[in-house]
Protein backbone atom coordinates (compact mmCIF):
# COMPACT_ATOMS: atom_id res chain seq x y z
CA UNK A 1 0.00 0.00 0.00
CA UNK A 2 1.23 3.52 -0.96
CA UNK A 3 0.20 6.58 -1.79
CA UNK A 4 2.05 10.18 -2.67
CA UNK A 5 1.90 13.25 -0.66
CA UNK A 6 -0.59 14.74 -3.18
CA UNK A 7 -3.17 12.28 -1.58
CA UNK A 8 -5.98 13.70 -0.32
CA UNK A 9 -6.76 13.72 4.03
CA UNK A 10 -9.75 11.65 2.84
CA UNK A 11 -7.45 9.66 1.05
CA UNK A 12 -5.10 9.24 2.95
CA UNK A 13 -7.01 8.81 6.46
CA UNK A 14 -8.90 5.78 4.48
CA UNK A 15 -5.76 4.08 3.84
CA UNK A 16 -4.33 4.55 7.52
CA UNK A 17 -7.22 3.51 8.95
CA UNK A 18 -7.36 0.15 6.49
CA UNK A 19 -3.51 -0.07 7.73
CA UNK A 20 -3.89 0.00 11.35
CA UNK A 21 -6.73 -2.53 11.12
CA UNK A 22 -4.43 -5.12 9.75
CA UNK A 23 -1.35 -3.99 12.09
CA UNK A 24 -2.84 -2.14 15.46
CA UNK A 25 0.54 -2.13 17.27
CA UNK A 26 2.15 -0.09 14.11
CA UNK A 27 3.28 2.84 15.12
CA UNK A 28 3.09 6.48 13.41
CA UNK A 29 6.10 6.52 11.79
CA UNK A 30 6.20 3.30 10.40
CA UNK A 31 2.72 3.58 9.05
CA UNK A 32 4.18 6.57 7.18
CA UNK A 33 6.88 4.85 5.12
CA UNK A 34 4.32 2.18 4.38
CA UNK A 35 1.64 4.17 3.04
CA UNK A 36 4.66 6.65 1.05
CA UNK A 37 4.28 9.51 2.65
CA UNK A 38 6.05 11.60 6.04
CA UNK A 39 5.24 10.98 9.76
CA UNK A 40 4.11 14.15 9.64
CA UNK A 41 1.60 13.97 7.01
CA UNK A 42 -0.46 11.26 9.46
CA UNK A 43 -0.43 13.44 12.32
CA UNK A 44 -1.87 16.90 10.67
CA UNK A 45 -4.87 14.18 9.53
CA UNK A 46 -6.05 14.38 13.48
CA UNK A 47 -5.41 18.42 13.77
CA UNK A 48 -8.15 20.22 15.78
CA UNK A 49 -9.29 16.45 17.35
CA UNK A 50 -6.28 14.42 18.31
CA UNK A 51 -3.49 16.82 17.32
CA UNK A 52 -3.08 20.47 16.98
CA UNK A 53 -0.81 22.54 14.85
CA UNK A 54 1.73 24.63 16.92
CA UNK A 55 3.53 28.28 15.95
CA UNK A 56 6.85 27.78 15.90
CA UNK A 57 7.77 31.19 16.05
CA UNK A 58 9.23 31.22 19.27
CA UNK A 59 11.08 27.70 20.03
CA UNK A 60 12.61 29.12 23.51
CA UNK A 61 9.13 30.18 24.57
CA UNK A 62 7.39 27.42 24.02
CA UNK A 63 10.47 24.83 25.22
CA UNK A 64 10.75 27.31 28.06
CA UNK A 65 7.59 26.95 28.97
CA UNK A 66 7.16 23.32 28.24
CA UNK A 67 9.84 22.62 30.79
CA UNK A 68 7.71 23.85 34.33
CA UNK A 69 5.71 20.44 33.98
CA UNK A 70 8.87 19.05 35.02
CA UNK A 71 10.45 15.47 34.04
CA UNK A 72 9.41 15.10 30.61
CA UNK A 73 10.71 12.22 27.96
CA UNK A 74 12.83 13.56 25.39
CA UNK A 75 13.33 11.71 22.04
CA UNK A 76 15.67 12.01 19.31
CA UNK A 77 16.02 9.45 16.04
CA UNK A 78 17.30 9.20 12.79
CA UNK A 79 16.24 6.32 10.51
CA UNK A 80 18.51 3.78 12.71
CA UNK A 81 18.85 4.83 16.23
CA UNK A 82 16.39 5.87 18.51
CA UNK A 83 17.11 7.78 22.23
CA UNK A 84 14.81 8.34 24.75
CA UNK A 85 15.29 10.21 28.16
CA UNK A 86 13.24 11.00 31.03
CA UNK A 87 14.40 14.21 31.98
CA UNK A 88 14.09 17.89 34.07
CA UNK A 89 15.83 20.54 31.36
CA UNK A 90 16.98 23.46 31.67
CA UNK A 91 16.78 25.49 27.74
CA UNK A 92 19.20 28.37 26.71
CA UNK A 93 18.42 30.43 24.00
CA UNK A 94 21.87 30.26 21.77
CA UNK A 95 21.08 32.23 19.20
CA UNK A 96 21.20 29.91 15.68
CA UNK A 97 20.18 26.80 18.15
CA UNK A 98 18.76 26.25 21.53
CA UNK A 99 20.40 24.32 23.98
CA UNK A 100 19.33 22.12 27.39
CA UNK A 101 21.45 20.40 30.09
CA UNK A 102 19.72 18.22 32.95
CA UNK A 103 21.53 15.53 35.00
CA UNK A 104 23.47 13.27 32.24
CA UNK A 105 21.60 14.61 29.87
CA UNK A 106 22.62 17.31 26.50
CA UNK A 107 19.91 18.43 23.87
CA UNK A 108 20.53 21.01 21.34
CA UNK A 109 18.80 21.59 18.27
CA UNK A 110 19.05 23.95 15.58
CA UNK A 111 15.64 26.77 14.98
CA UNK A 112 15.92 26.99 11.88
CA UNK A 113 15.33 23.29 11.03
CA UNK A 114 11.84 23.49 12.53
CA UNK A 115 9.34 24.06 10.32
CA UNK A 116 6.11 22.26 11.79
CA UNK A 117 5.22 21.67 15.66
CA UNK A 118 2.06 19.58 16.56
CA UNK A 119 0.73 18.70 20.22
CA UNK A 120 -0.57 15.53 20.01
CA UNK A 121 -2.94 13.67 22.51
CA UNK A 122 -3.23 9.88 23.21
CA UNK A 123 -0.17 9.28 21.58
CA UNK A 124 1.32 5.49 22.36
CA UNK A 125 2.37 4.78 25.69
CA UNK A 126 2.14 9.24 26.30
CA UNK A 127 -0.83 10.99 26.78
CA UNK A 128 0.47 14.64 25.75
CA UNK A 129 3.06 15.45 23.73
CA UNK A 130 4.67 17.84 21.07
CA UNK A 131 6.24 16.72 18.04
CA UNK A 132 8.53 19.07 15.49
CA UNK A 133 9.46 18.31 11.71
CA UNK A 134 11.69 19.87 9.35
CA UNK A 135 10.17 21.35 6.40
CA UNK A 136 9.91 17.44 4.24
CA UNK A 137 7.72 16.15 8.02
CA UNK A 138 11.10 14.86 8.74
CA UNK A 139 10.87 14.31 12.45
CA UNK A 140 13.56 16.41 14.36
CA UNK A 141 12.65 16.29 18.20
CA UNK A 142 9.84 14.78 20.59
CA UNK A 143 8.77 16.02 23.56
CA UNK A 144 6.02 14.52 26.24
CA UNK A 145 4.88 15.40 29.99
CA UNK A 146 5.60 12.64 31.87
CA UNK A 147 3.07 13.80 34.72
CA UNK A 148 -0.62 13.36 33.74
CA UNK A 149 -2.00 14.89 36.26
CA UNK A 150 -0.76 18.10 34.44
CA UNK A 151 -2.57 17.12 31.75
CA UNK A 152 -5.44 19.96 32.10
CA UNK A 153 -2.90 22.63 32.71
CA UNK A 154 -0.69 21.46 30.17
CA UNK A 155 -3.41 21.76 27.26
CA UNK A 156 -4.94 25.20 28.81
CA UNK A 157 -1.15 26.92 28.93
CA UNK A 158 -1.04 25.55 25.32
CA UNK A 159 -3.74 26.86 23.59
CA UNK A 160 -1.84 30.10 23.21
CA UNK A 161 0.76 27.96 20.51
CA UNK A 162 -2.50 26.30 18.73
CA UNK A 163 -1.83 27.97 15.08
CA UNK A 164 -4.59 29.86 12.89
CA UNK A 165 -4.36 27.02 10.74
CA UNK A 166 -5.98 23.35 11.70
CA UNK A 167 -6.68 21.69 8.61
CA UNK A 168 -4.86 18.02 8.10
CA UNK A 169 -3.15 19.03 4.95
CA UNK A 170 0.60 18.77 4.99
CA UNK A 171 2.72 20.53 2.49
CA UNK A 172 6.07 19.17 2.64
CA UNK A 173 9.27 21.02 1.15
CA UNK A 174 12.11 19.52 -0.04
CA UNK A 175 15.25 20.04 2.01
CA UNK A 176 18.67 19.39 1.70
CA UNK A 177 19.88 16.13 1.98
CA UNK A 178 22.12 16.91 4.84
CA UNK A 179 18.56 17.94 7.18
CA UNK A 180 16.86 15.04 5.87
CA UNK A 181 17.52 13.10 8.96
CA UNK A 182 20.94 12.50 7.80
CA UNK A 183 24.19 13.66 10.37
CA UNK A 184 26.81 15.70 9.22
CA UNK A 185 30.49 15.03 10.09
CA UNK A 186 32.15 16.69 13.24
CA UNK A 187 29.77 18.10 16.40
CA UNK A 188 29.98 19.04 19.58
CA UNK A 189 27.19 19.79 22.19
CA UNK A 190 26.72 22.74 20.86
CA UNK A 191 25.01 22.37 18.15
CA UNK A 192 26.21 20.85 14.53
CA UNK A 193 23.83 18.11 15.54
CA UNK A 194 26.18 15.34 14.27
CA UNK A 195 29.78 14.18 13.43
CA UNK A 196 32.28 11.69 14.23
CA UNK A 197 32.98 12.64 17.89
CA UNK A 198 32.63 15.12 20.68
CA UNK A 199 34.59 18.23 21.74
CA UNK A 200 34.08 19.53 25.08
CA UNK A 201 36.20 22.39 25.01
CA UNK A 202 39.43 20.54 24.45
CA UNK A 203 39.86 21.24 20.80
CA UNK A 204 43.74 21.04 21.46
CA UNK A 205 43.96 17.95 22.69
CA UNK A 206 45.68 15.08 20.96
CA UNK A 207 43.70 12.38 20.21
CA UNK A 208 44.98 9.00 18.65
CA UNK A 209 44.49 8.64 15.03
CA UNK A 210 41.08 6.09 14.15
CA UNK A 211 40.98 2.34 14.72
CA UNK A 212 38.83 0.65 12.85
CA UNK A 213 36.02 -1.90 14.75
CA UNK A 214 34.01 -4.58 14.10
CA UNK A 215 30.24 -3.04 12.87
CA UNK A 216 28.61 -5.19 15.85
CA UNK A 217 31.23 -3.95 18.24
CA UNK A 218 28.75 -1.66 20.38
CA UNK A 219 28.04 -4.77 21.71
CA UNK A 220 30.88 -5.67 23.03
CA UNK A 221 31.36 -2.08 25.03
CA UNK A 222 27.85 -2.48 25.70
CA UNK A 223 28.14 -5.58 27.37
CA UNK A 224 31.73 -4.31 29.30
CA UNK A 225 29.72 -1.22 31.05
CA UNK A 226 27.43 -3.85 32.19
CA UNK A 227 29.43 -5.92 33.91
CA UNK A 228 31.94 -3.45 35.16
CA UNK A 229 29.15 -0.88 36.21
CA UNK A 230 30.57 2.21 34.25
CA UNK A 231 28.87 4.93 32.70
CA UNK A 232 28.40 5.39 28.98
CA UNK A 233 27.54 8.31 26.87
CA UNK A 234 25.58 7.39 24.24
CA UNK A 235 24.03 10.59 21.37
CA UNK A 236 21.99 9.77 18.75
CA UNK A 237 21.81 12.72 15.97
CA UNK A 238 19.29 13.71 12.65
CA UNK A 239 20.02 16.67 10.36
CA UNK A 240 18.48 19.35 12.90
CA UNK A 241 19.17 17.63 16.58
CA UNK A 242 21.27 15.98 19.32
CA UNK A 243 20.19 14.56 22.74
CA UNK A 244 23.48 13.00 24.62
CA UNK A 245 22.66 10.92 27.56
CA UNK A 246 25.26 9.23 29.76
CA UNK A 247 24.49 6.87 32.92
CA UNK A 248 25.68 3.59 33.80
CA UNK A 249 24.02 0.15 31.69
CA UNK A 250 22.16 -2.32 33.30
CA UNK A 251 19.61 -3.85 30.86
CA UNK A 252 20.47 -5.05 27.07
CA UNK A 253 17.95 -6.56 25.35
CA UNK A 254 17.49 -7.64 21.69
CA UNK A 255 13.90 -8.06 19.90
CA UNK A 256 13.83 -8.33 16.38
CA UNK A 257 16.54 -6.27 14.83
CA UNK A 258 16.58 -3.92 17.26
CA UNK A 259 19.46 -3.68 19.88
CA UNK A 260 18.01 -1.61 23.02
CA UNK A 261 19.39 -0.61 26.45
CA UNK A 262 16.44 -0.61 28.00
CA UNK A 263 16.66 1.48 31.60
CA UNK A 264 15.42 4.50 32.89
CA UNK A 265 18.13 6.24 33.12
CA UNK A 266 18.97 5.21 28.95
CA UNK A 267 16.78 4.27 26.74
CA UNK A 268 18.17 3.50 23.29
CA UNK A 269 16.64 1.36 20.40
CA UNK A 270 19.56 0.54 17.67
CA UNK A 271 18.51 -1.15 14.34
CA UNK A 272 21.87 -3.09 14.18
CA UNK A 273 21.67 -4.43 10.66
CA UNK A 274 21.90 -0.60 9.68
CA UNK A 275 25.69 -0.65 11.66
CA UNK A 276 27.87 -1.00 8.65
CA UNK A 277 31.14 0.54 10.15
CA UNK A 278 33.00 1.32 13.26
CA UNK A 279 35.60 3.30 14.39
CA UNK A 280 37.15 4.21 17.41
CA UNK A 281 39.08 7.43 18.46
CA UNK A 282 41.00 7.48 21.60
CA UNK A 283 41.26 11.86 23.41
CA UNK A 284 44.43 12.25 25.30
CA UNK A 285 42.81 14.92 26.94
CA UNK A 286 40.18 13.89 27.62
CA UNK A 287 41.04 10.18 28.71
CA UNK A 288 37.67 9.45 26.66
CA UNK A 289 37.58 6.88 23.62
CA UNK A 290 34.43 7.05 21.53
CA UNK A 291 33.37 4.63 18.82
CA UNK A 292 31.51 6.15 15.79
CA UNK A 293 28.78 3.77 14.24
CA UNK A 294 28.12 4.34 10.64
CA UNK A 295 25.41 2.83 7.99
CA UNK A 296 26.38 1.95 4.78
CA UNK A 297 26.61 5.59 3.39
CA UNK A 298 29.09 6.23 5.62
CA UNK A 299 26.97 8.29 7.79
CA UNK A 300 27.05 8.03 11.73
CA UNK A 301 24.21 6.44 13.55
CA UNK A 302 25.30 7.30 16.87
CA UNK A 303 28.38 7.66 19.20
CA UNK A 304 29.24 5.48 22.12
CA UNK A 305 31.89 6.97 24.67
CA UNK A 306 33.47 5.72 27.62
CA UNK A 307 36.46 5.99 30.07
CA UNK A 308 39.86 5.58 28.07
CA UNK A 309 41.28 3.71 31.01
CA UNK A 310 37.94 1.70 31.46
CA UNK A 311 36.85 -2.01 31.26
CA UNK A 312 34.72 -1.27 28.20
CA UNK A 313 37.48 0.13 26.26
CA UNK A 314 40.27 -2.43 27.44
CA UNK A 315 37.87 -4.81 25.87
CA UNK A 316 37.61 -3.09 22.28
CA UNK A 317 41.28 -2.59 22.25
CA UNK A 318 41.19 -6.58 22.22
CA UNK A 319 39.37 -6.72 19.29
Amino acid sequence: MSLTTNATPEELRQAWQELKTKEPRLYTRDAAKKLGVSEAHLIALGNGDTSFRLKTDDLFAFFDGFSAFGESLYLVRNEAAVLEKDATLKFEDKGAFLSANGEGTRLAFIKAGIAHGFVVHAAQYVKRGAQFFDAAGNAVIKAYIRDESKIPEFDEWVKQWHSADQTPVFAAQPVADDAAGHHHEGHSHGCSCGGSGHSHGHGGAPKEPPVELPANSFKTLLEAAVKSGESVTVSVANGNALLSVTAPVFKLSVFGPWFNILDKELHMHLGENAIKHAFRVTDLGTKTLTVTFKDEADKPVVWMRVASDGAAAAELEKL
